[in-house]
């Protein structure tokens, strides 16, 4: 066997090389990507879960927003408030991350939909257009406030409603 004979199965061998690797690459960028996704999805989950925590112990400042806001004291309404800030914190930097590719549309979608819960709530609305957005980027805020515009597609003070009603037909 000549040098040159030698030297193109090296050259050869050497490519083949090259592509595993290449594939090997591949492989790792995909199972990485999806450990990302992954991460941030439970991230998300995880702060919905201590949103719904906190909402719970501002369960009578909630109910007096949605029956009588007119009767919130100034400091349930700034525990509301503060809630709401977190919340629209959270849903920005869902946005964000759906944004960078890091959060699956699906994802992303079902979390607009907790804005929307926000802002069918006319107390929330109002609080939206009257706070300082100097903590949110322009897209955010854009996609909040057009989702501000839309009519209400769904009613707490209702929905509790039949919830109550259902829970005394249960008695």
């Amino acid at each position: 066997m000549s040098w040159e004979a030698i030297g193109a199965i090296g050259e050869t061998l050497g490519a083949i090389a090259v592509v595993v690797s290449l594939l090997y690459l591949a492989a790792q960028i995909r199972q990485n990507s999806r450990t990302v996704k992954g991460a941030s999805t439970q991230s998300i989950t995880e702060t919905i879960q201590a949103e719904l925590r906190w909402s719970c112990d501002l369960g009578e400042e909630f109910i007096r927003m949605i029956d009588e806001p007119e009767k919130l004291s100034k400091v349930e309404a700034f525990r509301i408030g503060e809630w709401l800030t977190a919340a629209m914190v959270a849903r920005q930097n869902e946005y964000i991350q759906y944004k960078q590719g890091l959060v699956d549309e699906e994802v992303w979608i079902s979390n607009e939909g907790i804005i929307k819960s926000i802002m069918s709530m006319p107390w929330c609305k109002n609080w939206w257009h009257n706070f300082d957005k100097a903590a949110f980027i322009s897209d955010f805020v854009q996609l909040a406030d057009s989702i501000a515009e839309k009519p209400d597609t769904f009613d707490y003070k209702e929905y509790l409603e039949k919830i109550h009603e259902h829970r005394a037909n249960d008695t």
